[in-house]
């Protein structure tokens, strides 16, 4: 790989990552500093020793790369350990959403049984997955409006209408936007702030 950038491929990995090298054994990631172009790993969990950007042990232009992932001898098709997981749902740089079912050492296996591989370089954007809607229980309390220029208020929840796309809340007041009130929302109350994409189930 002539344009191999351990540097980049290697800052989203975890701390402890076991690698294989053609100079040390027991070696582990430990981070990168971008600055330096420099990938700094851990030899027995103890001593540092760091590498190229190229994964050489020193800046000769004939210096080979000696560090690979474990059980590999090159980069090609490395994806990052837990960069994804599965049930996540993502959209690639077409705009084509993609859940993923299953994850293997060198690419991702969607729902559908499509393998497809993603690179650093690659555009990509978590799609957060929708508040379920039907685990909200009469009497929940909830934050509710009909517009995103209205304040949210606080009210309980009665039921949702499917054909109408309204919440029923309260003395049977009806409202377009209805989102539980927990932890992550009753900074709300009050305000016409905008909440996470995470809650909104309308259009």
């Amino acid at each position: 790989m002539e344009n191999l950038n351990l540097v980049e491929i290697l800052k989203d990995c975890p701390k402890g990552m076991e690698l294989d090298c053609t100079v040390f054994d027991n070696i582990t990631f430990d981070y990168v500093n971008t600055e330096q172009n420099r990938i700094y790993c851990k030899i027995d969990n103890r001593d540092t020793v760091w590498f190229t950007a190229k994964g050489c042990i020193n800046l000769a232009p004939s210096a080979k790369c000696v560090i690979f992932p474990k059980g590999k001898t090159t980069w090609e098709g490395f994806i990052p350990p837990l960069k994804f997981k599965v049930g996540q749902r993502i959209e690639i740089e077409s705009g084509s959403i993609i859940e993923i079912g299953e994850i293997t050492d060198c690419y991702y296996i969607s729902t559908t049984g499509w393998k497809f591989y993603i690179k650093d370089q690659d555009k990509f954007k978590l799609v957060p997955n929708k508040f379920d809607i039907t685990t909200l229980k009469p009497f929940d309390k909830v934050l509710v409006r009909n517009t995103n220029s209205e304040l949210w208020r606080i009210s309980l929840f009665g039921c949702f209408s499917n054909e109408e796309r309204y919440f029923m809340c309260m003395a049977n007041s009806a409202f377009y936007q209805c989102i539980p009130y927990n932890e992550d929302t009753k900074h709300l109350v009050g305000t016409a702030d905008d909440c996470d994409e995470y809650y909104k189930t309308w259009e």
